[in-house]
């Protein structure tokens, strides 16, 4: 589990594939405070540490993953958000990300106001039913919350931390942003065209493995 909250910002040193393996060597400043097996979120992405050094980690990426998030688009040396998984009895300053993106979205347009940078993101559709204002949303495993929502897109807007703290001071329009939207308004029942929200209790928390 994570929290959206982004402790580092990385960097791309290496891709490898083989066949159908893919792996992702990340530089960060955080490595030695890593162990293996750990789990990192990078733009968002639930990854194993499957190796590491003095700054850096290594993490393998499963087809899957691979297909659905926007880690097949990194190239070398691009920035990427970093987040080691909260630890029990930490605060959760942001709110709970699991790390399995929902799906992409496409950075549409950033402009400032005042001190804040307003982002709109184009998000597919059948990830909108899952969205609603003032609810959260995590954005290359930033959490942010909604501001606005347009036909096909929603509106964040990022405080000027959130913006140099994190890889959204490096996006132009048209990047590729991973999505994940809130998890407590996935849990619903479709009935034709009416989707049925189902409130959040400790029996829920416990089958999902948020509560002991």
């Amino acid at each position: 589990m994570f929290t959206g909250l982004v402790q580092e910002v990385g960097q791309v040193l290496e891709r490898r594939t083989a066949g159908r393996q893919y792996k992702l060597k990340i530089g960060s400043g955080n490595a030695e405070v890593l162990s293996l097996g750990d789990s990192v979120a990078v733009n968002g992405v639930c990854l194993t540490v499957a190796s590491k050094g003095k700054q850096w980690f290594e993490a393998d990426v499963m087809p899957r993953t691979l297909e659905d998030t926007n880690l097949k688009y990194l190239k070398l040396r691009d920035f990427v958000n970093l987040e080691p998984a909260v630890r029990m009895g930490a605060p959760l300053g942001g709110h709970l990300v699991t790390g399995h993106v929902d799906g992409v979205g496409t950075l549409m347009k950033m402009r400032k106001e005042r001190n804040a940078v307003i982002v709109t993101v184009g998000l597919p559709k059948a990830l909108m039913d899952s969205v609603v204002v003032k609810g959260s949303i995590a954005l290359d495993g930033v959490s942010l919350t909604v501001q606005d929502m347009e036909k096909h897109a929603v509106v964040v807007s990022l405080i000027p931390h959130t913006f140099s703290q994190t890889r959204f001071q490096y996006l132009k329009p048209g990047d590729y942003l991973n999505v994940e939207t809130d998890m407590l308004l996935k849990r619903h029942t479709d009935k034709g065209n009416v989707l049925e929200k189902e409130g959040i209790t400790i029996e829920f928390l416990k089958q999902h493995g948020y509560y002991r």
